[in-house]
């Protein structure tokens, strides 16, 4: 098993600046209230921020921590079927279980395979599932409380740090929205019985199938025949030609059209 987590260099980038946001969110109520009479509503937001903010610093913590690479096994797992099946990674050169996925970024097979977090620098498998779900809802709360405690602080704040917190509350709110959509599509997932790996993968075939129509169309519009449609030129027919095509318009009609016939007959001498 590889003992790589969240905290193995080289760090993300994005793991990297989640740190210095949540710090810069610990520190924004202490520059707000300093020298500040705050209220009893502004107070009790403020507590309620800092007790979640610790719990999701000790779930970051322990999420990105954890190691969820499966045990090498030199020998196959066998399912509990009829027929013995054994799924084998070429990677590792171990044999793993049917819901694992060799992580090409973190180079190890995960079990139960969810997805790649770069906020986090770690794989999200069965190990550290649970873990990641509570991060994500705790932090949701943690920014509400702090969103609360910055629109209550607007009415009675003078306008240098005004202009600081109306940009900070923007920025939270878009945390909000993202950190709302993806409860709910973990929240839609688990209804599913479907990991996030997987469900990229139905949307990516979904995509292709489309594409692949979208292309057989264009093929059926290209071998479709075409009809040859000749330039109108204009030209001189000779009286004796016109009175035939009057005579036989049957005979004309079935190797020229109409239009053809009439161009022809509109250019008589």
């Amino acid at each position: 098993m590889l003992t790589r987590n969240g905290f193995s260099c080289p760090l993300h980038f994005l793991q990297v600046f989640s740190w210095f946001l949540e710090l810069w969110h610990v520190f924004v109520p202490i520059f707000i209230a300093s020298k500040e009479n705050l209220s009893i509503k502004s107070l009790s937001f403020l507590v309620l921020f800092y007790i979640s903010s610790f719990s999701v610093i000790i779930s970051g913590y322990l999420a990105t921590k954890s190691n969820p690479s499966i045990s090498v096994k030199a020998e196959p797992i066998y399912l509990e079927t009829n027929e013995s099946i054994s799924f084998y990674c070429t990677v590792c050169k171990s044999y793993v279980s049917k819901t694992s996925k060799h992580c090409g970024q973190c180079d190890r097979c995960v079990e139960n395979f969810d997805h790649h977090c770069k906020w986090l620098n770690n794989c999200i498998g069965k190990s550290n599932y649970k873990l990641f779900i509570f991060l994500i809802i705790s932090l949701d709360i943690n920014i509400l409380f702090l969103f609360a405690y910055e629109i209550i602080s607007l009415i009675n704040i003078n306008e240098p740090k005004r202009i600081i917190l109306i940009l900070d509350s923007i920025f939270n709110f878009l945390i909000i929205i993202f950190l709302n959509y993806l409860i709910f599509l973990h929240l839609y997932l688990k209804c599913k019985n479907l990991t996030t790996y997987e469900y990229i993968k139905i949307r990516r075939h979904k995509n292709t199938q489309k594409v692949s129509s979208y292309k057989e169309t264009d093929d059926n519009q290209d071998n479709l025949p075409k009809i040859n449609i000749k330039k109108q030129n204009r030209v001189r027919v000779h009286r004796s030609c016109i009175t035939f095509i009057e005579k036989n318009p049957d005979f004309i009609l079935q190797s020229a059209s109409q239009e053809v016939i009439l161009s022809l007959v509109s250019f008589e001498n």
